[in-house]
């Protein structure tokens, strides 16, 4: 359709635009070309209702073609350079712009003032397009600072009179450089990228867009300036806030510049260099939780598709997928992990034994919040290195209910080798009670079962639990008897079934050469039981464990309630073991069964004590072995 209005007065010499120039500084050239001072005879010429020819950049197509014509410039050059107004121009404060692809917000135009690069104008005498643009405080050729006024006069430079671009319309005076400090140029590659990437010119957005990484191939420019900013604001050294639009353009000018410039560094590096970063912001914020709860606020406030568009929501969860997840999951990355239950699960710990692992010098624990719950995360290599150490170990007190024997012989087992006792720092740090290695266990029970004899056993055999009665008033060595079965050195004839050591018979005689025989108790460092149950305690006594109980208070050895069952001092039971013999430690030595040691006792004339015999008059008597002498160890006990 043909404009009606392409006709009246013109400027009489043709206006060619430059390769950046905005269309108000071509009208303003060709104005100044003509001495015409001011632009309102162009714009009237036109007929074009703006308030100035800074608004000549989205001027509408027609308003273009008839502008064009006035300054005898081609109208598809006009055309194309322009933006399309959105909304009414009766909101000037809140419409946008379309550049092609690129919709940026009027706050983000600048078209009232005329900012300027004074050097860059030294080259070529053009208003650059990319001045317009309100998150570019300095130019993307020059790095100077833009200045939007005279420092001669004070006076705002504006588009209503014109004495040439680089000119003040107030005292004709050539405006000077910024005396301020340029661009640093470590910023300006990438301030330069963000000039492309945020430009009113749908060409510069489009070569900027595609240098970008594939992965942000789906977001739209719009999005991307937007992501630009608040990253950039995220990652400054004291962080700023970018995510309101208003407050952006009115930043400090070195702020804005290395909010614009860091920002898009990591667009241009997407996902890595953001994973990068935040995987360092870890590190750095580790020892406080605090302040990675509010680091994961930030984060989240980008993944947040009510205030956020949509696409640029998808390009950073797809950077950083935990962010809608539970907070147990943050900052993972592409870092492995476990969670607390987890490990609680596999590792089979306690609360409070979690909490001793979670300190343990050796672990890296990654405690993400402050109050309420706690969540955080495990190191799994470091995990999965500990599984064998927990899984493949039992504690000392299974491993004596499963042979059968008392839990000091565990420990004399370990002290002797015979058993590994698991001594990883992990273990000692979170587990009370010591662990001995599954793998011994199990080499321990091959090697007895395959020492039983299998020819007819003796008559006078008896079970190995009633033989090591003739050995009391002290702990057993049952390292050193158990060493003996496992190289044959001690005849055992074995009953059908699992191994159950208290059930292997022996030849009573046979334990003789024992009763001098003094073991270590544990190996050094060792925790060790400092209590026993009623049943160690009456293996120690040489007792029937329903005697125990009856006697514990009037042998000072009272049992209190201990985690499931009871248990009593060991010391405690030792002095009493000490003090006093009873009937089936002596009915061994005297080959006699236990109901006619009372018999003997009488025609000895050695008197009785409430319950059992002072293991002293007996050894005076010669009826039993004085004990070995026994060398006190220290250990350590938990």
């Amino acid at each position: 359709m043909r404009n009606e209005l392409l006709d009246g007065r013109r400027l009489r010499f043709p206006v060619r635009m430059g390769d950046r120039e905005s269309i108000p500084g071509t009208i303003v050239r060709g104005v100044r070309q003509h001495v015409l001072v001011r632009t309102a005879p162009v714009l009237e010429a036109a007929g074009v209702n703006l308030r100035h020819a800074g608004l000549a950049q989205i001027a509408s197509a027609e308003e273009l073609e008839r502008l064009a014509f006035v300054t005898r410039c081609p109208a598809n050059d006009f055309i194309a350079r322009s933006g399309e107004r959105l909304v009414s121009r009766n909101n000037d404060r809140s419409y946008e712009a379309r550049f092609g692809r690129l919709v940026i917000p009027r706050v983000y135009l600048e078209f009232n003032r005329r900012r300027i690069g004074p050097t860059t104008l030294e080259g070529d005498a053009y208003h650059r397009v990319s001045w317009m643009n309100a998150l570019l405080p300095y130019c993307p050729e020059s790095l100077e600072r833009l200045v939007d006024h005279c420092e001669h006069c004070g006076a705002k430079l504006g588009w209503l009179h014109t004495r040439g671009v680089g000119q003040c319309d107030h005292c004709c005076e050539q405006v000077k450089a910024s005396t301020e400090r340029p661009l640093p140029d470590i910023l300006a590659d990438d301030y330069r990228f963000f000039a492309l990437l945020s430009s009113p010119s749908a060409s510069s957005v489009e070569e900027a867009c595609a240098q970008l990484p594939r992965s942000l191939a789906k977001v739209s420019p719009g999005s991307l300036v937007r992501l630009a900013l608040l990253l950039g604001g995220l990652i400054q050294p004291e962080p700023v806030a970018t995510t309101s639009r208003n407050t952006v353009p009115s930043l400090p000018a070195p702020m804005l510049a290395a909010v614009a410039s860091s920002g898009t560094a990591l667009l241009r590096s997407w996902p890595t260099g953001f994973r990068s970063w935040v995987a360092d912001k870890l590190e750095d914020l580790r020892a406080s939780p605090a302040d990675l709860t509010a680091l994961r606020s930030r984060l989240k406030r980008f993944a947040d598709k009510a205030t956020e568009p949509a696409d640029l929501v998808d390009a950073v969860v797809s950077a950083l997928p935990d962010l809608h997840r539970h907070a147990a999951h943050a900052f993972a990355i592409d870092r492995r992990y476990y969670l607390y239950k987890d490990v609680q699960r596999v590792l089979g710990l306690s609360s409070p034994a979690m909490d001793a692992l979670k300190s343990w010098p050796g672990i890296e624990f990654l405690k993400l919040n402050e109050a309420g719950k706690e969540q955080g995360q495990f190191n799994v290599e470091q995990i999965d290195k500990l599984l064998p150490v927990f899984r493949e170990s039992v504690f000392i007190s299974g491993c004596a209910s499963g042979f059968g024997l008392p839990i000091y012989a565990i420990e004399q087992l370990c002290a002797a080798e015979v058993l590994e006792w698991e001594d990883h720092a992990a273990l000692l740090a979170t587990t009370a009670a010591a662990k001995v290695r599954r793998e011994s266990v199990g080499r321990l029970v091959e090697e007895i079962s395959g020492k039983g004899r299998r020819d007819e056993m003796p008559r006078d055999c008896v079970s190995l639990a009633i033989a090591t009665r003739r050995i009391g008033g002290r702990l057993k060595p049952w390292a050193s008897i158990i060493d003996a079965l496992r190289k044959g050195r001690l005849s055992f004839w074995m009953p059908e079934g699992k191994l159950f050591i208290p059930t292997l018979r022996v030849r009573a005689k046979d334990l003789t050469g024992f009763q001098a025989i003094v073991d270590a108790e544990a190996p050094d460092g060792m925790p060790v039981f400092t209590t026993v149950s009623q049943e160690d305690a009456a293996e120690i006594l040489n007792l029937a464990p329903k005697r125990v109980t009856a006697l514990s208070r009037q042998l000072a050895f009272p049992f209190e309630r201990q985690g499931h069952g009871l248990a009593a001092s060991r010391a405690a039971v030792l002095a009493a073991a000490a003090e006093i013999a009873f009937n089936a430690e002596v009915a061994l030595h005297e080959n006699v069964h236990h109901r006619q040691v009372d018999n003997i006792m009488v025609a000895r004339s050695i008197a009785p004590l409430l319950s059992g015999w002072r293991r002293r008059d007996l050894v005076q008597d010669g009826i039993i072995p004085p004990p070995p002498i026994i060398v006190p160890k220290k250990q350590s006990s938990r």
